[in-house]
């Protein structure tokens, strides 16, 4: 653990969770969510290449051949932090989780023999479990401290992770542990969800004590290395393996959906949403408790989440762009 940095014990910068919504991204400090499939150890030299690949020397309006270049480089810088990630493995799991990361593809990405010297390489030694990549992220957990984001109630509370609930109003512990379970929502289910859904939680007094979260939906593929694959979407897609993440604020610039729910039908909310099991299914949920544009309520919602992002965000908060918003 001594080769990662520790942020100073101060700098937030030390842990950092990026979610991907389409075509767009935000990133937040510490660990958020459940344990990623892959993750990214980055040195400074890498810092570096990625800083004037996609900001220094970025063009916007360059040529499609600046665009591409771009986009092939960026694969490998990509390859190479997943690389250092797995160095930290042992040596005997590295390649299968490596080729779990790129089902069907990497072959193909993958450069000279020569450079994987030390992928049999034992580095690390004292993994005490059959998991060592979720032992590791528990170790980098207690490495940083406080700046790996205290645990995640909500999303990472299993048998295998010693959690404790927060200390807050009884009711808002109602309502965190209600997100749990919306949490564990997984597999085939996600693909009739928003990629990024906000969620109103009407606490039965001032608007400004209304509890708000999002809803994020994290889509598998078997691989996104490729913009030119003979596949279409549907065979890059791993719908087996898309998974739910649900924050205590609100994440993202795009939202895609919004839902409102009283306290006492919180539960009764999370029953519904995951019992989901199809598109018919999803349309009588958001009946109940969505907000379409044509709702009477809508800009008013809306304006409370602008509103609500200022409580949580007063020096980086803007307006929500809802150039996305689903109307279904």
């Amino acid at each position: 653990m001594q080769y990662i940095w520790d942020g100073d014990g101060n700098n937030p910068n030390a842990a950092l969770t990026v979610f991907r919504h389409l075509d767009s991204a935000s990133v937040n400090f510490g660990f958020i969510g459940d344990y990623p499939e892959t993750a990214w150890i980055i040195d400074y030299p890498l810092l570096e290449r990625i800083h004037y690949l996609l900001v220094a020397g970025f063009s916007v309006y360059g040529n499609l051949g600046h665009q591409l270049n771009t986009r092939l480089y960026m694969d490998f810088l990509r390859m190479e932090g997943e690389d250092y990630f797995l160095a930290f493995l042992p040596a005997a799991k590295r390649k299968a989780i490596r080729d779990s990361w790129y089902t069907g593809i990497r072959k193909g990405m993958e450069r000279d023999d020569a450079t994987d010297w030390w992928i049999d390489l034992e580095l690390v030694t004292g993994y005490q479990s059959n998991d060592p990549q979720r032992e590791l992220y528990q170790h980098l957990e207690g490495h940083l401290g406080p700046l790996a984001g205290g645990g995640d109630f909500i999303n990472r509370c299993g048998p295998m992770d010693a959690c404790k609930e927060p200390r807050v109003h009884p009711d808002v512990l109602r309502v965190e542990r209600a997100m749990q379970k919306a949490a564990r929502m997984d597999g085939r289910i996600v693909e009739f969800l928003p990629d990024v859904a906000f969620l109103r939680v009407r606490m039965g007094g001032p608007a400004e004590k209304d509890l708000a979260y999002t809803l994020i939906s994290n889509k598998a593929y078997t691989s996104v290395t490729s913009m030119f694959k003979d596949e279409t979407f549907g065979d890059r897609r791993d719908y087996e393996n898309d998974t739910q993440t649900v924050v205590r604020w609100l994440e993202g610039s795009y939202p895609n959906f919004f839902y409102v729910v009283d306290l006492n039908e919180v539960e009764q909310f999370v029953a519904r949403y995951n019992e989901i099991a199809s598109r018919d299914d999803y349309e009588r949920f958001v009946a109940r408790y969505g907000l379409r544009r044509t709702n009477l309520d809508f800009w008013k919602t809306s304006d409370w989440f602008n509103d609500q992002y200022g409580r949580e965000e007063p020096l980086r908060a803007g307006l929500f762009d809802l150039n996305r918003y689903q109307n279904r």
